[in-house]
């Protein structure tokens, strides 16, 4: 996956040629994630037997941005901690641009203190 979490073109090209052969192929965030896309395509897990008591795997609730997809044009939502990162780097950027919006309109702007 890319930083922005898409296929490179190859990744792409494998992906088509691996579902055209019939497989079946899932995008996972988490181990969680690729437990359930297991159990989604049909893996059935053992039971395992401790002091007498039969232990299954449990599906656990998944986030929204956990959830496993198929597609990668499918979309889905990004994780909270991405999120936040991502308002606070455009709010900076922001900043950025009224400041020197701000120094252009005073006739201080970096142009103008070069010469």
């Amino acid at each position: 996956m890319g930083p922005q979490g898409r296929c490179s073109p190859t990744r792409r090209l494998t992906r088509e040629r691996l579902v055209a052969a019939g497989v079946q192929w899932w995008e996972v965030r988490t181990a969680a994630a690729g437990m359930a896309a297991l159990v989604e395509s049909g893996v059935t897990f053992r039971e395992i037997e401790r002091e007498g008591a039969v232990e299954r795997w449990e599906q656990p609730d998944l986030e929204p941005w956990e959830v496993p997809r198929q597609s990668p044009r499918e979309r889905r939502p990004r994780h909270p901690a991405l999120l936040e990162r991502d308002r606070e780097v455009q709010r900076r950027r922001r900043e950025r641009l009224r400041a020197l919006k701000a120094a252009a309109r005073e006739g201080a702007g970096p142009a103008s203190e070069a010469a």
